[in-house]
């Protein structure tokens, strides 16, 4: 199964954890030991490199460079360090520092990762947010841009990149725009490939559309409805109940009109 090819496949990136720290498999290591293995098996997976390939000098070049390939490496130790923690409450002595131990560390690593580094893609979105021109969901390209200049390291993609990935709105030559959604979900922002999954922002607006699925039951709906179940509902940026705007209920009515007014 897909479960066992993926517990398998951390099991062989713990185990060159194990190789590259020359800390043994016995669990005669000290606790820092063990410590330095999970996070050396936490670095491999931010970074996405081979762990096969890799060698004890590519790992010495990666720690030296961390802070500009991941700046949030230290917030993302301390949490590895957390997650261990509760793991292993209960345990002492040669539990805490076996093979068997550090396995259910990394699955549970692996478990609440995804949801955890989400917050990286809310402060994404929120730095994007304070940077939106009149609440279009959209961002002046050259605002962009100064913001990467500022700190926001994220920032940095290039035009042709950003066309690519479908975040880029050149409707208006002359003001051109990075769409917020559709660069929050980008790829760009996708951490902790494997050879199975990659671990991405949460698209919030699944949730919302499940909502509304839930609540129309059918393939279609009038605008009427679909305007009265929004307005009623909250998002992460957007507080409820509420009036739409009239541009937002205008473009409704456009895209209704379409299709026989649902």
């Amino acid at each position: 199964t897909l479960e066992s090819f993926i517990h398998q496949e951390s099991l062989a990136r713990l185990k060159s954890a194990y190789r590259l720290t020359q800390v043994p498999e016995d669990g005669s290591g000290s606790e820092e030991q063990v410590l330095l293995v999970v996070e050396t098996y936490m670095l491999i997976y931010v970074i996405g490199s081979n762990h096969t390939e890799m060698s004890q000098q590519r790992l010495q070049v990666v720690h030296a460079k961390i802070s500009e390939l991941y700046p949030n490496w230290e917030e993302t130790r301390l949490w590895v360090r957390e997650v261990r923690e509760k793991v292993l409450s209960g345990s002492s002595g040669g539990d805490r520092t076996s093979l068997s131990a550090s396995i259910r560390v990394v699955e549970e690593i692996a478990d609440r990762y995804g949801r955890w580094q989400d917050r990286e893609c809310h402060e994404i979105k929120d730095s994007l947010v304070r940077l939106e021109y009149a609440q279009t969901g959209r961002v002046w390209l050259a605002k962009f841009y100064g913001s990467a200049l500022e700190g926001n390291w994220q920032f940095s993609e290039s035009r042709d990149y950003l066309r690519q990935l479908g975040a880029l709105d050149e409707s208006d030559p002359q003001r051109v725009s990075v769409m917020i959604p559709n660069y929050v979900n980008a790829p760009s922002n996708c951490l902790a490939s494997s050879k199975f999954y990659s671990v991405c922002c949460i698209n919030e607006c699944e949730a919302i559309l499940g909502h509304l699925e839930q609540q129309i039951s059918a393939p279609e709906a009038t605008p009427a409805r679909l305007a009265e179940l929004v307005a009623a509902l909250p998002s992460a940026t957007v507080p409820a109940p509420r009036m739409l705007p009239a541009s937002l209920m205008q473009r409704l009515e456009e895209i209704a009109s379409q299709h026989r007014g649902r």
